[in-house]
């Protein structure tokens, strides 16, 4: 059985927006990162039930935006990085605290951890603890619009692509039981199953979502470097093709600046609004297409 929220979406955005803050994070003024939209809002050709039915959450511009506008800006400490670039990387600095670390743990288990697969696991470590990253992770979805939580009427559609071999769930379900249950059962105080939600498929479950988080909101610098948690980026579109924003690291951190101009909100002759997509001239921003309490 999965977890729902219990806390309202206005509670929940509250408390994720003041946690930023406490990080440090800063987000312009000049946007509204939990606006609503529908694709009718998105492109005026959009016909029929899809126009208005369904609604989801992105980022709009409040004002106009010129280039190089600094939109968001993470802090060292408020998203999550892979465990192979979270560690030390002096070992004869490496404090005790940090040898027994998540990142400490995956970084060096045996055999090797993809960065896919350790920052899986590392949000799991997180989900189990409930305490670092729980405001961010509150706003995640309890299911997905992706290959993971395909119904048999999903699958059945997909019946001979060159997908079909990829969406048997029973493959999940050995994938976990052979390479991801081991890395949990060898460290179980890292894994802790939190009272309120025990169940037997809890592991499975929540690593489920975990990844499905990761493949939908995981994002990868200029050197390919990744999958970073971007809170409040992963609002705006995951498009290859940044159009209207650029996502860069400075240092430690993580800007995101406008890469054009984008008008403010009604100032569009075509379009209702004017939404920071990556693709299109509107600035809605994510594409998602899941049911979080703030992102879907």
């Amino acid at each position: 059985q999965r977890h729902h929220h219990t806390m309202s979406e206005s509670n929940v955005k509250e408390s994720f927006v003041k946690w930023l803050e406490s990080k440090g994070a800063k987000i312009s003024e000049k946007i509204d990162a939990f606006s609503d939209f529908t694709f009718g809002d998105l492109d005026d050709e959009i016909k029929g039930p899809l126009k208005k039915q369904i609604k989801y959450k992105g980022v709009r511009a409040l004002k106009s935006l010129d280039k190089g506008d600094e939109l968001v800006r993470l802090s060292k400490n408020s998203f999550i990085s892979p465990p192979s670039l979270s560690v030390s990387s002096d070992l004869t600095k490496e404090s005790a605290e940090e040898s027994e670390s998540v990142d400490h743990y995956l970084n060096n288990y045996k055999p090797t951890l993809s960065n896919f697969v350790g920052t899986t696991l590392k949000l799991l470590h997180l989900m189990c603890e409930e305490k670092e990253f729980k405001e961010y992770i509150q706003t995640f979805p309890t299911t997905f619009n992706n290959a993971l939580y395909f119904n048999q009427e999903e699958r059945d559609a997909l019946k001979g692509t060159s997908l079909e071999p990829n969406l048997d769930p029973s493959l999940l379900v050995k994938q976990f039981e052979s390479n991801i249950l081991p890395v949990i059962q060898a460290n179980p105080q890292l894994f802790k199953i939190p009272s309120e939600k025990s169940s037997d498929n809890f592991y499975l479950e929540s690593f489920q979502r975990a990844a499905a988080v990761v493949m939908t909101r995981g994002f990868h610098d200029v050197n390919g470097d990744g999958p970073f948690l971007l809170p409040i980026v992963d609002m705006f579109n995951h498009s290859n093709e940044f159009k209207s924003i650029q996502i860069k690291r400075e240092g430690e951190e993580f800007v995101v600046e406008a890469s054009t101009y984008v008008m403010k909100d009604g100032d569009h002759k075509q379009k209702k609004g004017n939404t920071i997509n990556l693709n299109r001239k509107m600035s809605v921003v994510n594409q998602n297409l899941d049911s979080g309490k703030l992102a879907g």
